[in-house]
């Protein structure tokens, strides 16, 4: 034994044998017990060393004698560390945790993908956000591990991990209840279609790579699979693509809905029956119009006269259910497959998917031999295929019972429970409240300051915190809004009078007494809104400080409501309000009522609103209210001049009958700024936060509509919406003719002026009456500039200017 040296421990002994000049570096005791082949290392040399070692066995012993049986080990290694083994593990098992929780997440968009129209709970929309960003990004990871996987052989151990990246392709595809989380997902239905063919190709890949080239029947469960999640993956593509903006206002010319404004005139004599059908006939009348709405385009006032008819019909409460329904429809055709899983070819394509999911498991129970694959493997192949199956169960539960379906069903001898549609939720039914008063009297810590400011979150957490929620609607406010609405155009020939229709979209405050206008039309709107909130709080608190809380009525709550919720919308929705400086005078207010109370904010509600209401002026010079207030006009100082207004409402004479009265004109006020604001709000806007609960300014804007206040509604409404229902082909020989007539009018008036270039840059390059009064033969062509909308008349000017131009050359 020269050529062995030994070096022997208690327990253990650590040899360094080199027999011939071969060094072992291996443990002995384990490649002893371990299968031929299955140590760590090299193949070949382990075992050449093991079988040195079983060879040399005697020869060990007799050199250590007195260990009995040794162990033998070359180069002592140590142990895995704790990050070892973690790594380790998750190699094992990642694959299987990302396809399980892409699964999860499927099952997450599903559950809580519809529920944010009709909540407005932060934490559903954290989750839904959370879920609906980490879906796409956690199927994707897990399609590149697999094919990853495919260069180191793992599918050839694991091969059912290959079969698991279709599943990953139908999780793409999304679920029927949420395709796009905020409008900008549609106006990206490119980026979606690359990811459509890229992510298809993967999987391709994995297929074709994996082992199923060599056992054939799996493709009968592959393939059934591969076509649902290619189905359900172009489904959510060409629904982001037609719920984008210009496939929208596209799509509205199509022949169905060039003559479908024109069919439901006979809606009208309809609108009285009973029956519950006819409140879906309303809805499927409104919706037609809300659509064309939403796209920006104008309606014939002839439509505003329907619409003002029929809901004139309704009781308030039926009329904001019925908005509340033509919203909840609205919703589903912007963020969900609605309008493609409702029509015949969508329910074709979903019988399809489910037929292939439920036989790919039927399949794959019977064919499956789980001696050859890890039972783990086979466990979640059983939760993929399963959780498929169920999800295009309870899909096609959803469909069956959509409003959708319902709607689809009117007049087809089907009936159903008023009741029961008006009762399921389509918003949130909630008002959100912000007090500027509570939140400057809040006082905060010191740390929480700091540590908020340092991350940059402290002012929103503040706003978010300073927000409360109320559940329901009140029957009166929604009384007060329909009545207001109501009493504005009154008279049939009041919706055809422009100059009329104008003026009452743009009330914001003409109801006040004439002393009172200097903070409703005198001002700007946000300021307005501002200064109405101050006085609104100071006057509800002195009423209940003089008069108790009982003796207030219900307008006096509704009217702090509506301001409570106007100054949210300040703050948290600046985006909903027309432009101005809102957010920057509320902080203003803010400092200046801070500023006035110093030490002392954490008095109640109560005494600070007295000590408002008797010191807030003292730092304006005069002698008496209107002196200050015309010092007040003159400084931004929004406080101040909420302090006189609120003097200015508590001293309305007789005290007696002045307390009703001055709630009533304070909720006119209120009512006017909401309706004013609802009525310069984009639908782009509204349709935004139909995504998170909804707001009351929605509905209300809706409404607006529907009574004809609206300056969609014009005289002269875009020709396609108010042609008579005849063919495409003679549409185009109209729209040609006017253009032929055009050119021939056009070249009759320059031939006999002599002086072409001249006119045609006047004609050309200008739109009016002042062009037209030249000559007196202009007056031909008034019929494609001044008697037709802007657009139209610039293109027709700018193809009859491109066949001239060719023409004259």
């Amino acid at each position: 034994m020269r050529d062995l040296i030994t070096v022997a421990h208690r327990g253990d002994a650590e040899v360094n044998a080199k027999p011939c000049g071969v060094s072992i570096g291996i443990r002995g005791e384990e490649c002893l017990s371990r299968p031929r082949g299955d140590c760590h290392g090299p193949d070949g040399e382990f075992r050449s060393k093991a079988h040195w070692l079983r060879k040399h066995q005697a020869s060990f012993h007799s050199a250590s004698p007195l260990l009995g049986v040794c162990t033998f080990r070359a180069n002592k290694r140590p142990a895995m560390t704790i990050v070892e083994t973690v790594l380790k593990l998750w190699h094992g098992w990642e694959i299987r945790v990302l396809v399980l929780l892409s699964l999860s997440l499927q099952v997450i968009l599903v559950a809580f993908g519809s529920k944010r129209k009709s909540t407005a709970s932060t934490w559903v929309k954290v989750l839904v956000w959370s879920t609906y960003m980490s879906a796409d990004w956690v199927a994707t990871v897990a399609l590149g591990v697999i094919a990853r996987s495919l260069g180191n052989n793992i599918p050839m151990k694991h091969p059912l991990q290959s079969f698991w990246a279709l599943f990953l392709l139908l999780h793409l595809g999304g679920p029927d209840t949420i395709t796009a989380y905020s409008l900008e997902d549609n106006e990206l239905w490119l980026r979606h279609f690359l990811g459509l063919v890229f992510q298809t190709g993967v999987a391709i890949y994995i297929l074709l790579r994996s082992s199923f080239d060599s056992d054939t029947t799996f493709f009968s469960i592959a393939m059934p699979v591969f076509i649902a999640g290619i189905i359900k993956y172009g489904e959510r593509t060409y629904v982001l693509m037609s719920s984008s903006t210009k496939r929208f206002r596209t799509s509205l010319f199509s022949e169905k809905n060039f003559t479908a404004l024109t069919k439901d005139n006979d809606v009208e004599n309809s609108v009285t029956s009973p029956v519950d059908g006819t409140f879906l006939l309303r809805v499927d009348f409104f919706f037609k119009r809300l659509k064309v709405l939403f796209a920006d385009f104008i309606l014939d006032r002839k439509q505003g006269h329907l619409c003002n008819n029929m809901i004139r019909c309704l009781k308030p409460d039926e009329a904001f259910q019925l908005v509340e329904f033509e919203l909840g429809l609205l919703y589903d055709l912007l963020y969900t497959k609605a309008t493609l899983v409702h029509s015949c070819f969508g329910i074709f394509l979903r019988c399809i998917t489910c037929l292939a999911s439920v036989s790919a498991l039927v399949t794959f129970s019977i064919i499956i031999d789980e001696h050859k694959h890890f039972p783990v493997d086979i466990s979640v192949t059983y939760f993929l295929l399963v959780g498929a199956v169920v999800l295009e169960v309870y899909a096609l539960f959803m469909l069956a019972c959509s409003d959708w379906t319902k709607l689809s069903l009117v007049g087809k001898e089907t009936c159903f429970s008023l009741k029961r549609m008006t009762r399921d939720k389509r918003w949130s039914r909630s008002i959100a409240r912000y007090n500027l008063m509570k939140f400057c009297l809040k006082k905060e810590g010191t740390k929480c300051i700091k540590v908020g400011q340092l991350l940059g979150i402290y002012e929103k957490l503040e706003k978010h915190r300073n927000v409360e929620w109320q559940q329901g609607i009140d029957d009166d406010l929604k009384c007060l809004i329909f009545d207001q609405l109501g009493n504005r155009l009154q008279k049939p020939e009041d919706l055809s009078n422009a100059e009329l229709c104008k003026k009452v979209l743009n009330y914001r405050g003409e109801c006040v007494l004439d002393e009172l206008k200097w903070s409703t039309t005198e001002v700007e709107f946000d300021e307005s809104i501002l200064l109405w909130h101050i006085a609104t709080q100071l006057c509800y608190h002195d009423d209940n400080r003089t008069q108790g809380f009982s003796s207030l009525n219900a307008c006096s709550k509704i009217s702090r409501c509506l301001s409570e919720y106007m100054l949210y919308l300040v703050v948290m929705c600046p985006n909903m309000l027309p432009k101005g400086f809102g957010y920057i005078r509320y902080k203003k207010a803010c400092e200046e009522v801070i500023d006035f109370f110093g030490r002392k904010r954490d008095m109640q509600m109560e005494e600070a609103c007295k000590e408002l209401l008797e010191r807030g002026t003292n730092i304006l010079q005069g002698n008496n209210i209107m002196e200050k207030l015309t010092v007040a006009r003159s400084k931004p100082v929004i406080l101040s001049k909420g302090c006189i207004l609120a003097k200015q409402l508590q001293n309305l004479k007789p005290p007696n009958q002045a307390r009703k009265e001055k709630w009533d004109m304070m909720n006119k006020v209120w009512v006017e700024l909401l309706t004013y604001a609802a009525g310069h709000c984009g639908w782009k806007e509204h349709a935004q936060h139909l995504a998170s609960g909804g707001q009351l300014l929605t509905h209300v804007c809706l409404l607006m509509a529907h009574f004809g206040i609206s300056g969609q509604f014009q005289d002269k409404s875009f020709y396609f919406l108010q042609l008579p229902s005849v063919k495409p082909s003679k549409r185009k020989t109209w729209k040609l003719y006017r253009w032929i007539r055009y050119i021939n009018c056009y070249k009759a008036i320059c031939k006999w002026q002599k002086t072409s270039i001249p006119l045609s840059v006047k004609i050309l390059n200008y739109k009016g009456d002042c062009v037209l009064d030249e000559m007196k033969c202009l007056e031909l062509l008034k019929w494609s500039t001044i008697d037709v909308e802007f657009d139209e008349s610039i293109l027709l000017k700018h193809i009859a200017t491109q066949l001239c131009y060719h023409d004259a050359y």
